[in-house]
């Protein structure tokens, strides 16, 4: 006689983990600080969008905070910065420097240490960029990995999972940025590189995606906040821009089977043609905006 046997039970499955697969991006600008994020957000197998930049008031300053990691981690510590770094007025500038490095140091012990032993892929991540204004008149971007925080005195600083793909885009961008005779180290200039710089990077890395967000921290200590709309925009134009100059400047360059004379002619319009992307640029991120910023703490 055949005994039913019963049937194996499952093992309870853990719930999914969010993650934020993140590339943030951090621009020192000669008129103050911007960050870049994309908002792709992976929960299991599902993709959502997120927001990964916030801002944080303080007693006498305002920070604008961007979290790659293990969400849940990051979401606490910017929930954590909005009740410690309140009751630490923003005075002496080394002295904000260790605060940043104990506020770093608690998150940590309270979120990290506890899962001391345990297999690294199960130990959640954290690391952030730190735009921060003080009311004595500096600003500065600090960059947050492991339980160190460290001032950022070059021109940018990226984490996330698109460091490797960021890395070399912003490594050109160090001769144009410093370059004395031009404007392209402003806010407003170093959007449109740090658009085209997420745009790359979301096409190369896998689970960096959705829309870009950007916020900056002007050196009056203004905030703001770029809307969806606009930089949807933007984007639209780098791609419009980039195609141009692959399908019609870099390709007439490298054109050797035509005469001088016919080379002019088809590069004849290439002046107006910047003209007229330098019109949208100005449409879409009027030179104003940055007189007009709210938010000064």
């Amino acid at each position: 006689m055949l005994v039913p046997k019963p049937l194996p039970r499952s093992k309870p499955g853990r719930l999914p983990e969010r993650k934020r697969v993140t590339a943030i991006l951090g621009f020192n600008c000669t008129d103050g600080i911007l960050l870049l994020a994309d908002t792709e957000e992976v929960i299991g197998d599902v993709k959502s969008q997120c927001e990964k930049l916030a801002d944080v008031l303080l007693p006498n300053g305002v920070a604008i905070m961007g979290g790659a990691g293990n969400s849940h981690s990051i979401e606490y510590a910017v929930f954590r910065a909005r009740q410690r770094l309140m009751q630490h007025p923003c005075g002496d500038w080394a002295k904000i420097h260790n605060q940043l490095n104990d506020f770093a140091k608690s998150i940590v012990m309270e979120t990290i240490t506890p899962y001391k032993g345990f297999d690294w892929h199960v130990v959640p991540t954290i690391e952030m960029l730190i735009a921060l204004y003080s009311m004595s008149g500096r600003i500065g971007l600090f960059q947050w990995e492991n339980n160190v925080v460290r001032q950022i005195t070059g021109p940018s600083a990226s984490i996330g999972a698109g460091v490797v793909q960021m890395h070399p885009m912003l490594s050109d961008l160090q001769d144009v940025k410093y370059n004395p005779y031009s404007v392209t180290g402003s806010v407003r200039a170093m959007l449109f590189h740090g658009v085209r710089i997420m745009r790359r990077t979301k096409r190369l890395v896998r689970d960096c995606g959705k829309r870009t967000e950007a916020m900056a921290l002007m050196g009056n200590g203004a905030r703001h906040t770029f809307g969806v709309r606009e930089l949807e925009r933007l984007e639209k134009l780098v791609e419009d821009f980039e195609q141009y100059t692959t399908t019609t400047m870099l390709a007439q360059l490298v054109c050797w089977d035509i005469s001088d004379q016919e080379f002019e002619k088809h590069v004849a319009d290439v002046p107006s043609a910047i003209k007229e992307f330098r019109r949208q640029f100005d449409d879409i991120i009027k030179p104003s905006t940055f007189q007009t910023s709210t938010g000064q703490p």
